[in-house]
């Protein structure tokens, strides 16, 4: 007795109304406890090796959280260890370049210095060259220096 169900979707189903070939009270049974013997040994030994079980479980999920710790640890030591390299490496540079600017400027205000001490040098010789000329015109008697 097939009869054809249709859905409001356009999906069809057909629906087979016969009986079960089979008892279904049989097929659904569950065993029965007067089968089975309760032994209170068997229900401690399934409970240790239950509790066994869990704290083997236990056990290995510390030592992987233990390994993703250490992992992280060691990632961020290493990505430290790397900042700080960069840092040196940096500052290295830019001490470097700060020294080679002060060695130029040492140089520079070096030579400035030189310089300005050969112009004194040269007006301290023009100034005693002149008062030597001067004081040699006063000997020959043609400057007014002595006495009347």
């Amino acid at each position: 007795m097939p009869s054809e169900i249709k859905s409001p979707g356009g999906v069809a189903f057909e629906l087979v109304w016969e009986k079960p070939s089979k008892d279904p009270s049989k097929v659904l049974n569950s065993p029965s406890d007067k089968d089975k013997e309760i032994d209170p040994e068997k229900i401690k030994e399934k409970l240790q090796a239950a509790e066994e079980r869990r704290k083997s479980m236990l056990i290995e999920a510390r030592k992987s959280q233990g390994q993703e710790t250490t992992e992280k640890i060691k990632k961020a030591q290493a990505k430290a260890a790397e900042l700080d390299t960069k840092f040196k490496e940096e500052t290295k540079l830019n001490l470097t370049e700060k020294l080679g600017k002060v060695e130029v400027n040492k140089e520079v205000s070096k030579q400035h210095f030189q310089l300005k001490i050969e112009k004194t040098k040269e007006q301290r010789e023009k100034v005693q060259q002149r008062k030597k000329e001067h004081v040699d015109v006063g000997d020959n008697g043609d400057a007014s220096t002595g006495s009347s």
